[in-house]
């Protein structure tokens, strides 16, 4: 319900689903890092990755770009259009939802939110798990870092300095 009314209002024709999810993790943490990165957070094989980057730039709304410190590297980049693209799909997103909850109470929604913040702090088990929960994340939503709880939860695990395990 949530993820078609998403796809339906955000989605640049001719993208895939799994674009859109890419153009909001660049958004949000994967932009100017490796493409392993991004595959990870979508738990893409290297194939898939290479085959959604390439679907990206020829939409005008991604590049690649060497790793300067390992020239073996590629780096993957938000073009502005890519940004662009990015916010209205967090945009619809965040519209879905308000739909969607919008029957509830305030107290309702406090409730919930609570809830669900429980729930994603108990499931996340490391910072590239965090990576795939939030690929579709609005980051101020939440408060990222310091309020959001996959956020939290990741840090708890693996400690501030990011060291994956």
């Amino acid at each position: 319900m949530l993820d078609d009314a998403v796809r339906a209002s955000a989605v640049p024709d001719g993208l895939q689903a799994v674009d859109a999810e890419a153009l909001v993790a660049l958004a949000g943490f994967a932009s100017g890092r490796r493409i392993e990165d991004l595959r990870g957070a979508l738990a893409l094989s290297q194939p898939g990755g290479a085959h959604l980057v390439s679907r990206l730039e020829r939409a005008g709304l991604a590049r690649r770009a060497r790793d300067p410190d390992d020239g073996r590297g590629v780096l993957v980049h938000l073009t502005p259009a890519g940004r662009r693209a990015a916010e209205r799909i967090v945009d619809a997103r965040g519209a879905a939802i308000r739909e969607l909850v919008g029957p509830l109470s305030d107290a309702e929604q406090r409730t919930l939110l609570r809830v669900l913040d429980r729930v994603l702090h108990e499931q996340t088990t490391g910072r590239l798990h965090a990576r795939r929960i939030c690929r579709m994340c609005d980051p101020d939503a939440c408060g990222h870092p310091d309020r959001c709880p996959v956020t939290r939860r990741a840090d708890e695990i693996e400690g501030a300095t990011g060291i994956q395990r």
